[in-house]
């Protein structure tokens, strides 16, 4: 589906920042676009011609030709691939180049250093003098391709830079026209000044107006002063009697615990003692049967019982 390519693409490769990031050369559309549609390697052959055209001529959102690709500005209309975006995707194409071939020079330095330390293990001198010579040879080129890719990159940076300056005098250029135009719909200083000056006068119209109604309010507002003692007493009066209510409730709590208190402890004493309250006839016939058992208790003693036996045998 060309629809769903399409949209894949713009959403992963249009939304960039500045003029610049929206250029892309055309080995990297291939693998980006590719990416984008979740297909391993590049884009190439048909597909690659109906994406371009379907994007260029359908959805108007790139410029492009043989060696780049340019996204729609989100500001225009329709794109325009130029002479400087040409030199851009050239620049891109440059520094990609001399990065795979850093990359390949720091993996062959690291495969020579390995061949002389095996020679030397084996003790072949001539293997490892000719690592160590590629490995310097390697190393130099190295140096002059990190030489080359920094500078490659500074140019690069201050391309970057410069376009965003670009873009931010267009702002500003299109503000300045905005502020223009506010400034012409004010009227000039004339015309602000006058306006500012009716907005005083009116304003002090009102607060004097203002102060003439509060005045004639507080003419109009007599206080009695009778009715405001007579009230006030009042108040006295319900705060006296409420205070003593309460006064008198607390009175009276006090005395529910006290007697509470007391009768705890007596309650405790009857109980050990195990005594109850008896009626009057019921005390008399205790002390009676008490006396009666009293005395056959006595009758029944040896002493009692030596005494009879004599008085028996007299």
């Amino acid at each position: 589906n060309v629809e769903d390519a399409t949209s894949a693409i713009l959403d992963r490769m249009a939304h960039k920042g500045s003029a610049i990031n929206r250029v892309y050369p055309m080995q990297v559309f291939q693998t980006e676009a590719a990416k984008a549609m979740g297909v391993n390697g590049v884009m190439t052959g048909a597909d690659l011609d109906v994406v371009l055209k379907y994007l260029a001529r359908d959805k108007l959102a790139i410029a492009y030709d043989r060696q780049a690709v340019k996204f729609k500005d989100p500001n225009s209309i329709t794109p325009n691939l130029t002479h400087q975006d040409l030199t851009i995707a050239s620049l891109k194409i440059l520094i990609a180049e001399l990065q795979e071939k850093v990359s390949l020079s720091l993996i062959c330095i690291s495969a020579s250093s390995k061949k002389a330390k095996q020679a030397v293990a084996i003790k072949d001198r001539t293997a490892a003098l000719a690592a160590l010579k590629s490995k310097r040879l390697h190393e130099d080129v190295l140096k002059e391709r990190l030489e080359s890719l920094s500078r490659l990159e500074e140019i690069y940076n201050k391309i970057e830079q410069a376009a965003d300056h670009v873009a931010m005098l267009r702002v500003m250029e299109g503000s300045t026209t905005v502020l223009r135009s506010l400034r012409k719909e004010t009227g000039g200083i004339e015309k602000a000044e006058y306006v500012i000056e009716q907005l005083r006068e009116e304003t002090n119209e009102v607060d004097r107006l203002l102060t003439a109604f509060q005045a004639e309010g507080q003419d109009n507002a007599v206080i009695d002063d009778d009715v405001v003692d007579q009230e006030l007493e009042i108040m006295l009066e319900d705060a006296k009697v409420h205070q003593e209510s309460q006064q008198a409730s607390d009175t009276a709590k006090q005395l529910t615990e006290l007697e509470a208190t007391d009768k705890v402890p007596n309650e405790k004493l009857a109980e050990k003692a195990q005594i109850a309250p008896l009626s009057t006839d019921g005390t008399t016939k205790t002390l009676e049967r008490f006396s009666i058992n009293e005395c056959r208790r006595k009758s029944n003693t040896p002493e009692t019982t030596t005494m009879a036996t004599i008085h028996g045998a007299g």
